[in-house]
């Protein structure tokens, strides 16, 4: 036990599915909440393109508004997704931090696109 007597908490992870249809352009909503740490994996092939990100502080059923989530210079955030399978690192999503819901965005996947989003609190 360290000193003090006190364990330390473990972080808690998590994963999350989203995916964009074939012929779509956004993911399905992913709740965010109590996540600060964050790493995209595609499951299936993409299409050479960007991806963005959309966040809203309600959910679908609660009315939410998705709006593009930009820098401080109103440029859209966003990473490049190369064809195939991949996997974006952590530090390129943190501009997630302290949104509740998210979409993903992407140009149109000819065959639809999985996407495993795993989330780990502080």
């Amino acid at each position: 036990m360290p000193e003090g007597g006190m364990m330390a908490q473990s972080p808690s992870f998590n994963q999350a599915q989203g995916t964009i249809l074939a012929g779509g352009t956004l993911s399905s909503e992913i709740n965010l909440l109590g996540y600060t740490y964050f790493g995209l994996q595609a499951t299936t092939s993409s299409v050479n393109g960007t991806l963005g990100f959309m966040v809203s502080n309600k959910s679908d059923a609660d009315g939410g508004v998705y709006r593009p989530l930009t820098n401080n210079l109103g440029v859209p955030v966003a990473v490049t997704a190369p064809s195939g399978q991949f996997s974006i690192s952590g530090d390129a999503l943190t501009a997630l931090k302290g949104y509740q819901f998210m979409r993903i965005s992407s140009t149109a996947q000819t065959n639809g696109l999985a996407l495993v989003l795993t989330m780990k609190s502080e």
